[in-house]
């Protein structure tokens, strides 16, 4: 389960994946088990994309904002790149730390 503070508002997003054996919904308890401490690529891309677009939320900036708040930091790109990565969720630490900066945070949550 990833929990994402923003503001007020705490979106709540469970992933469960049955079919990569990672969990198991038991359905007399209809809890998730824990099935594997380790995640698969899939389940880590969407983790970072969840990231990012929480904090884009959490800092009401939308894609073409935070293009040319990119761009002021000297990375050139446009929306449809950014939004085909941040989608993927399969992008350089360095873009992520680079897009954390250009949203004026300080510190990445990964809870």
């Amino acid at each position: 389960m990833f929990i994402f503070h923003i503001g007020n508002i705490y979106f709540i997003i469970v992933i469960i994946y049955a079919i990569y054996g990672l969990y198991k919904l038991n359905s007399s308890a209809m809890s998730i088990i824990h099935l594997s401490n380790r995640m698969n690529d899939e389940v880590w891309r969407q983790y970072v994309k969840g990231l990012v677009k929480a904090e884009m939320a959490r800092k009401g900036v939308k894609y073409d904002q935070l293009v040319n708040k990119l761009r002021a930091i000297g990375l050139e790109t446009n929306r449809s790149n950014l939004v085909t990565k941040i989608n993927r969720g399969n992008f350089s630490a360095k873009l992520l730390v680079q897009i954390f900066k250009a949203l004026g945070s300080e510190k990445i949550n990964l809870e």
